[in-house]
């Protein structure tokens, strides 16, 4: 699993990286079945937190990682974690671009259905969906697991989706004042 969050008490994901971490205590705290990978920046909090709820070979805290490292952790991943408050505004105020970059490198997503993802996401198919960003959803979810998804199925997909080429002709007729 993989994340791109902080526990800093005003990063977007904080309740996500909390349900996480969590859950993944609750389900499989030495790490046996999962690990979590964080990459990108995090605070002393963050690994202070993760340090008393798993054991240190349950997750790795990469920090900013280049891009083609952080490629390759999200590709290695089972999923990436995602987990929203849908009643926190700044969830809806776009579109999550680590939903489209995990989906090309064929990563499926594990987590809610906020903004706009339910145009995006189908559970079994390219996401495992809970219904609820919190720790009893996640867990349940956890338990569920190992699903099996066509990983190459989602990057096909998501080639055909979020690559500029896919938009092309619909961007040529917003142009054109043809939509």
């Amino acid at each position: 699993m993989t994340t791109g969050t902080d526990l800093r008490a005003r990063g977007k994901d904080i309740v996500g990286l909390s349900v996480i971490t969590n859950a993944l205590a609750e389900v499989d705290p030495g790490g046996q079945k999962f690990h979590l990978d964080v990459v990108g920046a995090y605070s002393q909090q963050t690994k202070a937190a993760l340090g008393q709820r798993l054991s240190a070979g349950a997750f790795t805290l990469h920090g900013r990682l280049g891009w083609e490292e952080t490629l390759a952790v999200v590709h290695s991943a089972t999923f990436s974690v995602v987990l929203r408050n849908q009643a926190d505004r700044r969830s809806n105020l776009g579109f999550p671009s680590k939903v489209p970059e995990s989906l090309i490198l064929g990563t499926p997503i594990l987590g809610n259905v906020f903004s706009d993802l339910s145009e995006h996401l189908e559970n079994g198919v390219n996401a495992v969906l809970v219904a609820n960003p919190t720790l009893e959803a996640l867990v349940e979810a956890l338990r569920s697991l190992p699903i099996e998804i066509d990983r190459e199925s989602v990057r096909l997909n998501a080639l055909d989706l979020y690559t500029p080429k896919a938009w092309s002709d619909t961007l040529s007729k917003f142009i054109a004042g043809d939509l």
